[in-house]
């Protein structure tokens, strides 16, 4: 991985770039969205892949070694921190680990963020064997199997926590210190403010928990996901029209399965292409004239002219805090989200 003063430099750029709203950055991307599959074993409605019938023109599949290792190997100049999910459940992916592999021999802190239910024995100890830095295990709701199993359609709540444990087992089994483990709930929003992680959902890890919990809230994804739910969802509030410029084009880069990238990792619907990676290579998209014309349309505050930004509700919300999401790479400007630390191992 790089060093803190490689960090601190690229950092800084980042900022700046952001900040004057620079079209042609000197910075590469600190994040890479690397997709093994945009398939996904569950029809989450908080999801547009709920959807995927009514999208015939997405296509579905699943990445290939030789595609990972030449975006592993061109990126081992920059080492940016790469995030092994997109679109699908990372883990349909039959070599996933090996793919971890790719990226973290060549110095990358790689992170998961998987819905756990497919955590078996084997799979949980080739992830703790990989160098994977970090994972998110999805337990979502307010606490009941009810609400979990209503937001995870086809998942069944007893089956995920018995993964959950199962992963966490196994870390401490094979005495290893990562990849850093987080419990990650999603829920819906409350006018209240009370966003935190269920106590109830904690007690089930009281004797092994892991090393920390992160609560946020379930949002409508850019583009038509909204017009496809069956029964809406409440949504924390935006300023309909109010957009800020997203991060996410200065910051992210979202490489789809196939080697296609697109506009934002949120784009699941495939709207906003802007270069492919098995032509023109990561730095060749990273500063595609698309993505020069993207920054500029959102320097100038011209989110409504492109169909997936203009109803993004993410970037028509203020942000977090004067510095949220520019001061660390995984940081996000527009979402809230709040983080417990255990102290398992401490």
């Amino acid at each position: 991985m790089i060093d803190k003063a490689q960090r601190g430099i690229r950092g800084a750029l980042f900022l700046a770039s952001y900040r004057l709203g620079q079209t042609r950055v000197r910075h590469p991307p600190l994040v890479l969205n690397v997709e093994p599959t945009n398939r996904c074993n569950l029809r989450c409605p908080i999801c547009p892949v709920s959807q995927q019938e009514q999208r015939p023109w997405v296509k579905r599949g699943f990445m290939s070694m030789e595609l990972a290792e030449a975006v592993a190997k061109e990126v081992a100049a920059f080492r940016p921190l790469v995030a092994v999910n997109m679109g699908g459940e990372s883990t349909l992916h039959p070599r996933l680990a090996e793919m971890i592999i790719c990226f973290h021999r060549v110095g990358c802190y790689v992170f998961l963020d998987t819905n756990a239910t497919r955590l078996t024995p084997a799979l949980s100890e080739a992830l703790v064997n990989s160098g994977l830095d970090e994972i998110a295990l999805c337990l979502d709701g307010d606490g009941s199997a009810d609400s979990y199993e209503a937001i995870r359609v086809r998942a069944r709540f007893d089956s995920t926590v018995n993964g959950i444990r199962t992963f966490l087992d196994t870390r401490r089994r094979l005495g290893s210190d990562r990849p850093r483990t987080i419990v990650k709930n999603i829920q819906y929003f409350r006018s209240d403010g009370g966003l935190r992680f269920p106590v109830a959902l904690k007690r089930l890890f009281e004797d092994h928990p892991p090393d920390g919990y992160r609560a946020t809230y379930a949002d409508y994804w850019p583009g038509k996901h909204v017009d496809g739910l069956k029964t809406p969802y409440e949504i924390q509030p935006y300023a309909s029209g109010a957009y800020r410029a997203c991060t996410n084009l200065w910051k992210k880069l979202a490489i789809s399965w196939d080697g296609k990238v697109y506009a934002c990792c949120l784009d699941l619907d495939r709207t906003t292409y802007v270069g492919d990676v098995t032509i023109d290579g990561v730095m060749g998209v990273w500063n595609s004239p698309r993505m020069q014309e993207l920054r500029l349309i959102h320097r100038q505050g011209r989110q409504a002219e492109l169909a997936l930004c203009s109803r993004c509700t993410m970037i028509q919300r203020p942000p977090q805090g004067r510095l949220a999401g520019l001061l660390k790479w995984r940081a996000e400007r527009f979402t809230p989200f709040r983080d417990e630390t255990t102290h398992e191992r401490s």
